[in-house]
Protein backbone atom coordinates (compact mmCIF):
# COMPACT_ATOMS: atom_id res chain seq x y z
CA UNK A 1 0.00 0.00 0.00
CA UNK A 2 1.26 3.25 -1.15
CA UNK A 3 0.32 7.04 -1.20
CA UNK A 4 1.29 9.02 -4.29
CA UNK A 5 -0.08 11.78 -6.36
CA UNK A 6 -0.87 10.02 -9.37
CA UNK A 7 -1.07 11.90 -12.84
CA UNK A 8 -4.53 11.36 -14.86
CA UNK A 9 -3.37 10.35 -18.93
CA UNK A 10 -7.00 9.56 -19.77
CA UNK A 11 -10.91 10.40 -19.13
CA UNK A 12 -13.47 8.68 -21.89
CA UNK A 13 -16.71 9.59 -21.57
CA UNK A 14 -19.20 6.29 -22.19
CA UNK A 15 -22.74 6.23 -21.85
CA UNK A 16 -25.58 6.54 -19.14
CA UNK A 17 -23.46 8.77 -17.16
CA UNK A 18 -20.54 6.19 -16.96
CA UNK A 19 -16.51 6.93 -18.01
CA UNK A 20 -13.48 5.06 -18.19
CA UNK A 21 -9.94 7.26 -16.45
CA UNK A 22 -6.58 6.23 -16.86
CA UNK A 23 -4.15 6.94 -14.23
CA UNK A 24 -0.32 6.41 -14.00
CA UNK A 25 0.84 3.10 -11.65
CA UNK A 26 3.06 4.07 -9.38
CA UNK A 27 1.22 2.17 -6.31
CA UNK A 28 2.47 -1.31 -7.05
CA UNK A 29 4.39 -3.69 -9.61
CA UNK A 30 1.55 -6.01 -8.71
CA UNK A 31 -2.28 -5.47 -8.30
CA UNK A 32 -4.20 -8.16 -7.29
CA UNK A 33 -7.73 -8.84 -9.31
CA UNK A 34 -10.43 -7.36 -6.30
CA UNK A 35 -8.31 -4.83 -5.16
CA UNK A 36 -9.15 -1.06 -4.95
CA UNK A 37 -7.81 2.45 -4.77
CA UNK A 38 -8.73 4.93 -2.17
CA UNK A 39 -8.90 8.51 -3.98
CA UNK A 40 -8.69 12.14 -2.74
CA UNK A 41 -11.00 14.43 -4.68
CA UNK A 42 -10.77 17.94 -4.45
CA UNK A 43 -12.08 20.27 -3.82
CA UNK A 44 -14.57 20.03 -0.72
CA UNK A 45 -14.92 16.74 0.09
CA UNK A 46 -13.59 15.61 3.43
CA UNK A 47 -13.60 11.64 2.58
CA UNK A 48 -11.45 9.27 0.29
CA UNK A 49 -13.83 7.83 -2.77
CA UNK A 50 -12.94 4.12 -3.01
CA UNK A 51 -12.50 2.54 -6.75
CA UNK A 52 -11.73 -1.21 -8.07
CA UNK A 53 -8.78 -1.37 -10.11
CA UNK A 54 -10.50 -2.53 -13.95
CA UNK A 55 -7.01 -2.89 -15.59
CA UNK A 56 -3.49 -2.72 -15.11
CA UNK A 57 -1.30 -2.27 -18.51
CA UNK A 58 2.12 -0.18 -19.30
CA UNK A 59 2.22 1.85 -15.88
CA UNK A 60 -1.37 2.47 -16.67
CA UNK A 61 -4.50 1.83 -13.86
CA UNK A 62 -7.86 2.12 -15.50
CA UNK A 63 -11.18 2.13 -14.05
CA UNK A 64 -14.86 1.80 -14.53
CA UNK A 65 -16.94 4.35 -12.61
CA UNK A 66 -20.42 5.41 -12.63
CA UNK A 67 -21.28 9.19 -11.97
CA UNK A 68 -23.27 8.39 -9.07
CA UNK A 69 -22.95 11.20 -6.84
CA UNK A 70 -20.90 14.62 -5.44
CA UNK A 71 -17.27 12.45 -5.43
CA UNK A 72 -17.66 11.02 -8.93
CA UNK A 73 -19.49 14.12 -10.24
CA UNK A 74 -16.32 16.06 -9.46
CA UNK A 75 -13.76 13.40 -10.45
CA UNK A 76 -15.81 13.59 -14.14
CA UNK A 77 -14.97 17.11 -14.51
CA UNK A 78 -10.79 16.37 -14.28
CA UNK A 79 -8.84 16.83 -17.33
CA UNK A 80 -6.19 14.87 -18.42
CA UNK A 81 -2.81 15.92 -16.79
CA UNK A 82 -4.23 16.82 -13.01
CA UNK A 83 -2.77 14.27 -10.47
CA UNK A 84 -5.36 12.90 -7.60
CA UNK A 85 -3.54 12.06 -4.32
CA UNK A 86 -4.08 8.02 -4.52
CA UNK A 87 -3.89 5.25 -1.64
CA UNK A 88 -3.69 1.96 -2.61
CA UNK A 89 -3.58 -0.79 -3.37
CA UNK A 90 -6.25 -1.91 -0.85
CA UNK A 91 -8.16 -4.69 -0.05
CA UNK A 92 -8.10 -8.63 -0.79
CA UNK A 93 -8.65 -9.66 -3.63
CA UNK A 94 -10.21 -12.37 -5.71
CA UNK A 95 -8.49 -16.19 -5.19
CA UNK A 96 -7.05 -18.41 -7.98
CA UNK A 97 -6.19 -21.64 -7.52
CA UNK A 98 -4.24 -24.20 -9.96
CA UNK A 99 -6.75 -26.94 -9.50
CA UNK A 100 -9.76 -24.59 -10.09
CA UNK A 101 -10.02 -25.19 -14.18
CA UNK A 102 -13.71 -24.02 -14.92
CA UNK A 103 -14.43 -20.71 -13.83
CA UNK A 104 -17.11 -18.94 -13.83
CA UNK A 105 -17.35 -14.75 -13.75
CA UNK A 106 -20.50 -13.22 -12.71
CA UNK A 107 -20.63 -9.60 -13.57
CA UNK A 108 -23.44 -6.83 -12.95
CA UNK A 109 -23.79 -2.94 -13.96
CA UNK A 110 -20.29 -1.44 -12.95
CA UNK A 111 -19.63 -4.42 -10.63
CA UNK A 112 -17.75 -5.61 -13.96
CA UNK A 113 -15.25 -3.23 -12.77
CA UNK A 114 -13.56 -5.87 -10.48
CA UNK A 115 -14.08 -8.78 -12.45
CA UNK A 116 -12.32 -6.95 -15.60
CA UNK A 117 -8.82 -7.52 -14.11
CA UNK A 118 -9.58 -10.89 -13.27
CA UNK A 119 -10.60 -11.85 -16.65
CA UNK A 120 -7.14 -10.44 -17.69
CA UNK A 121 -5.06 -12.32 -15.50
CA UNK A 122 -6.90 -15.46 -16.24
CA UNK A 123 -6.42 -15.63 -20.13
CA UNK A 124 -2.94 -16.05 -19.08
CA UNK A 125 -3.08 -19.26 -17.23
CA UNK A 126 -3.54 -22.15 -19.27
CA UNK A 127 -6.14 -25.31 -18.86
CA UNK A 128 -8.96 -22.60 -17.80
CA UNK A 129 -12.73 -22.80 -19.14
CA UNK A 130 -14.23 -19.55 -18.31
CA UNK A 131 -17.66 -18.24 -18.93
CA UNK A 132 -18.55 -14.77 -18.28
CA UNK A 133 -21.74 -13.50 -17.39
CA UNK A 134 -22.21 -9.77 -17.76
CA UNK A 135 -25.72 -8.12 -17.42
CA UNK A 136 -26.70 -4.45 -17.20
CA UNK A 137 -30.08 -2.68 -17.48
CA UNK A 138 -29.61 -2.22 -21.33
CA UNK A 139 -27.87 -2.75 -24.26
CA UNK A 140 -25.91 0.57 -24.59
CA UNK A 141 -24.09 0.01 -20.96
CA UNK A 142 -23.02 -2.82 -22.06
CA UNK A 143 -19.48 -1.79 -21.94
CA UNK A 144 -18.24 -5.08 -24.71
CA UNK A 145 -15.16 -2.97 -25.35
CA UNK A 146 -13.89 -2.92 -21.86
CA UNK A 147 -13.45 -7.03 -22.35
CA UNK A 148 -10.41 -8.43 -23.10
CA UNK A 149 -9.92 -10.43 -26.18
CA UNK A 150 -9.58 -14.23 -25.39
CA UNK A 151 -10.89 -17.80 -25.80
CA UNK A 152 -13.63 -17.64 -23.30
CA UNK A 153 -17.59 -17.97 -23.64
CA UNK A 154 -19.53 -14.60 -22.96
CA UNK A 155 -22.77 -14.58 -21.80
CA UNK A 156 -24.87 -11.27 -21.79
CA UNK A 157 -28.21 -10.37 -20.19
CA UNK A 158 -30.11 -6.93 -20.27
CA UNK A 159 -33.00 -6.04 -18.31
CA UNK A 160 -34.89 -4.64 -21.00
CA UNK A 161 -34.00 -7.30 -23.37
CA UNK A 162 -32.16 -5.20 -25.65
CA UNK A 163 -28.92 -7.08 -25.98
CA UNK A 164 -27.84 -10.75 -25.19
CA UNK A 165 -31.25 -12.74 -22.83
CA UNK A 166 -33.56 -10.97 -21.68
CA UNK A 167 -33.35 -10.65 -17.82
CA UNK A 168 -31.77 -10.85 -14.68
CA UNK A 169 -27.86 -11.88 -15.04
CA UNK A 170 -28.11 -14.68 -12.51
CA UNK A 171 -31.00 -16.59 -14.76
CA UNK A 172 -28.28 -17.86 -17.21
CA UNK A 173 -26.29 -18.83 -14.30
CA UNK A 174 -29.29 -20.91 -12.54
CA UNK A 175 -30.38 -22.87 -15.82
CA UNK A 176 -26.44 -23.82 -16.56
CA UNK A 177 -26.67 -25.36 -12.78
CA UNK A 178 -29.83 -26.63 -13.40
CA UNK A 179 -28.91 -28.71 -16.73
CA UNK A 180 -25.97 -30.03 -14.29
CA UNK A 181 -23.30 -27.85 -14.96
CA UNK A 182 -21.29 -26.91 -11.78
CA UNK A 183 -17.91 -24.37 -12.23
CA UNK A 184 -15.39 -25.50 -9.88
CA UNK A 185 -15.50 -21.89 -8.78
CA UNK A 186 -17.79 -19.03 -8.90
CA UNK A 187 -16.89 -14.93 -9.15
CA UNK A 188 -19.23 -12.29 -8.96
CA UNK A 189 -19.15 -8.59 -8.06
CA UNK A 190 -22.90 -6.35 -9.06
CA UNK A 191 -25.43 -5.16 -6.81
CA UNK A 192 -26.24 -6.65 -3.54
CA UNK A 193 -29.21 -8.67 -4.83
CA UNK A 194 -27.45 -9.97 -7.52
CA UNK A 195 -24.63 -11.16 -5.27
CA UNK A 196 -27.23 -12.19 -2.52
CA UNK A 197 -28.79 -14.63 -5.19
CA UNK A 198 -25.72 -15.70 -6.53
CA UNK A 199 -24.52 -16.87 -2.70
CA UNK A 200 -28.20 -18.79 -2.45
CA UNK A 201 -27.20 -20.37 -6.14
CA UNK A 202 -23.67 -21.10 -4.70
CA UNK A 203 -25.09 -23.22 -1.50
CA UNK A 204 -28.09 -25.02 -3.20
CA UNK A 205 -25.68 -25.94 -5.88
CA UNK A 206 -22.25 -26.80 -3.39
CA UNK A 207 -20.08 -24.42 -5.70
CA UNK A 208 -17.41 -22.21 -4.29
CA UNK A 209 -17.83 -18.85 -4.66
CA UNK A 210 -16.42 -15.38 -3.98
CA UNK A 211 -18.35 -12.18 -3.96
CA UNK A 212 -16.84 -8.45 -3.86
CA UNK A 213 -19.23 -6.53 -1.78
CA UNK A 214 -19.34 -2.78 -1.77
CA UNK A 215 -19.86 -0.59 1.28
CA UNK A 216 -19.57 3.36 2.06
CA UNK A 217 -15.25 3.39 3.13
CA UNK A 218 -14.36 6.28 5.04
CA UNK A 219 -10.61 5.22 5.77
CA UNK A 220 -10.15 2.47 3.54
CA UNK A 221 -8.16 0.83 6.29
CA UNK A 222 -10.10 -0.83 8.56
CA UNK A 223 -9.49 2.07 11.63
CA UNK A 224 -12.67 3.21 11.27
CA UNK A 225 -14.69 0.57 11.71
CA UNK A 226 -17.54 2.27 9.20
CA UNK A 227 -17.64 -0.49 6.25
CA UNK A 228 -18.65 -3.53 9.06
CA UNK A 229 -20.77 -6.51 7.33
CA UNK A 230 -21.42 -9.93 9.00
CA UNK A 231 -19.64 -12.71 8.05
CA UNK A 232 -19.45 -16.48 9.35
CA UNK A 233 -21.95 -19.00 9.34
CA UNK A 234 -25.38 -19.02 10.88
CA UNK A 235 -24.16 -19.65 14.86
CA UNK A 236 -21.09 -18.30 14.79
CA UNK A 237 -20.28 -15.06 12.97
CA UNK A 238 -18.84 -11.54 13.58
CA UNK A 239 -18.89 -8.18 11.53
CA UNK A 240 -15.91 -7.80 8.87
CA UNK A 241 -14.30 -5.00 7.11
CA UNK A 242 -15.31 -4.51 3.59
CA UNK A 243 -12.65 -2.45 2.96
CA UNK A 244 -9.02 -4.69 4.19
CA UNK A 245 -11.04 -7.87 5.07
CA UNK A 246 -12.59 -7.86 2.22
CA UNK A 247 -14.10 -6.71 -0.47
CA UNK A 248 -13.77 -10.41 -1.22
CA UNK A 249 -15.32 -13.37 0.73
CA UNK A 250 -16.64 -16.20 0.63
CA UNK A 251 -20.07 -16.74 -0.71
CA UNK A 252 -21.14 -18.62 1.77
CA UNK A 253 -19.86 -16.99 4.48
CA UNK A 254 -21.85 -13.37 4.04
CA UNK A 255 -24.97 -13.14 6.49
CA UNK A 256 -27.57 -11.55 3.79
CA UNK A 257 -30.44 -11.72 6.42
CA UNK A 258 -28.71 -9.30 9.23
CA UNK A 259 -27.70 -6.55 6.60
CA UNK A 260 -29.93 -3.38 6.80
CA UNK A 261 -31.02 -1.45 4.16
CA UNK A 262 -29.55 2.04 3.23
CA UNK A 263 -31.48 4.34 2.78
CA UNK A 264 -31.21 5.99 -0.75
CA UNK A 265 -30.23 9.55 -0.70
CA UNK A 266 -30.55 12.74 -3.54
CA UNK A 267 -27.11 13.72 -5.28
CA UNK A 268 -25.17 15.54 -7.55
CA UNK A 269 -25.76 14.07 -11.27
CA UNK A 270 -22.72 15.08 -13.45
CA UNK A 271 -23.18 16.41 -17.36
CA UNK A 272 -20.45 13.64 -18.86
CA UNK A 273 -22.32 14.21 -22.27
CA UNK A 274 -21.76 18.05 -22.15
CA UNK A 275 -18.09 17.16 -21.72
CA UNK A 276 -15.48 15.74 -23.84
CA UNK A 277 -12.28 13.77 -22.29
CA UNK A 278 -10.61 12.44 -25.06
CA UNK A 279 -7.25 14.49 -24.49
CA UNK A 280 -4.42 11.94 -23.79
CA UNK A 281 -1.28 13.54 -22.13
CA UNK A 282 1.91 12.19 -21.03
Amino acid sequence: MRLQDLKILRIQVLAGEHFWIEMENRLSSEVLPGQFVHIKISPFLFLRRPFSVASVSQGRLGFLIRCAGTGTALLSEKIPGQRLSVLGPLGTGFPVRKRWKKLWLVAGGTGVASLLLLLSLLQKLKEKEIVFFYGAVSKSLLFRQLLPPGNYLRIFTTDDGTSGQAGSVTEPVRKRLITGEKPDVLYGSGPLAMLKELSLLCKQYDVTGYLSLEARLACGTGICLGCVVPIGDANNWSYQRVCCDGPVFPAGQIQWERFLPVEGKSVKRCSLHSRHHETEKQ
